[in-house]
């Protein structure tokens, strides 16, 4: 039997269990199906009856459903994140409260924090009932941080994929694990735009009587993952290593600023890390090196580039060109 599921918390357990009895789950996008939200009259017996009149009429999108391997890894990362998130809080909490006593801490790593604490002698006696509970906390904290990290470094370290993704300037291992996480696997997309679409990378879109109005980027996806990939390409413009993509992305800075220049090379690289993926090619950073830095077996990218005119015995004639080289793979 045919059972459909709105995607939530819970439903690729669901889907799980209903696929062990032998049913039929399909997990759909609760965003493409606004009969449902937008009904007046709105309960769950309501919600499922049009669940499934819509899915009778094949009108429903379903949801992707990861592998066990990229859900796994995708798991870890989010439980990074999150103690990420709560040393950052107990970091500032610490600032705030020494603020409030005249104590101005200087910039110092957040891992490096608790030990500048003990060593420059930076916490007033008298607040040392405060401060040394959330200083034993981040040392925990941070200690169950490198511990994941130690996983996760192991785990890119045996991935190819993710080995050529951190030849890119900027692209580091976490980058590129959660990005491979969520999308679980190239094949899914049938080209690279539909990757930054995906992530939420791509221009809202208004148009209407033949003119064209673009937006702010739609956000949409997954936010870490846009998050990531936006400050992976500040650093890619901070690298000191040359490449063509970092030209492009200093080439917009200086006509639109850097906030602006830093999305257009992070939807850059999420297009460029799916070619990578997809293909199975090396990062090259310009495009006349590609014939030396592509290995033995692997596939040429490249793409057709315009005719060029030239005069034959009097006679004006188009010469079509083809060269390798210049692609997404090699931006």
């Amino acid at each position: 039997m045919r059972v459909y599921i709105e995607a939530g918390g819970q439903s690729d357990w669901v889907a799980r269990q209903l696929e062990a009895m032998g049913h039929d789950p399909r997990v759909i996008d609760p965003g493409q199906a606004r009969a449902i939200g937008w009904s007046k009259l709105k309960n769950d017996k309501v919600d499922a009856r049009l669940l499934a009149d819509l899915g009778r009429a094949d009108l429903l999108v379903q949801v992707h459903r990861r592998r066990a391997e990229s859900e796994a890894l995708r798991r870890l990362l989010v439980t990074r994140a999150g103690l990420v998130r709560i040393r950052a809080g107990l970091c500032r909490q610490v600032r705030a409260v020494l603020r409030q006593d005249g104590v101005i801490l200087p910039r110092v790593p957040t891992p490096d924090l608790p030990l500048h604490l003990r060593t420059q002698g930076s916490c007033p006696e008298d607040l040392a009932t405060v401060i040394d509970p959330l200083i034993a906390v981040m040392e925990e904290v941070t200690r169950q941080i490198d511990s994941i990290e130690k996983q996760l470094h192991g785990i890119a370290d045996a991935d190819p994929t993710i080995q050529r993704q951190v030849g890119i300037p900027g692209v580091g291992p976490i980058v590129a694990l959660t990005y491979c996480a969520l999308l679980d696997t190239p094949r899914r997309f049938p080209d690279g735009r539909r990757v930054a679409s995906y992530i939420g990378l791509v221009p809202s879109e208004n148009s209407s009587g033949g003119k064209q109005r673009l937006g702010a980027i739609t956000k949409r996806g997954n936010r870490d993952v846009r998050w990531l990939l936006v400050q992976a390409a500040h650093a890619l413009m901070r690298s000191k290593q040359d490449t063509a993509l970092r030209r492009w992305g200093l080439a917009i800075a200086a006509r639109k600023g850097k906030r602006k220049a830093a999305v257009a090379v992070a939807r850059k690289l999420a297009v460029v890390m799916w070619t990578l993926w997809k293909d199975e090619v090396d990062y090259v950073p310009f495009h006349g090196s590609s014939r030396r830095r592509r290995g033995v077996g692997q596939p040429a990218v490249g793409s057709a580039r315009r005719g060029r005119h030239v005069r034959v015995a009097g006679k004006k004639k188009t010469v079509r060109r083809v060269r390798r080289g210049r692609s997404a793979a090699h931006a």
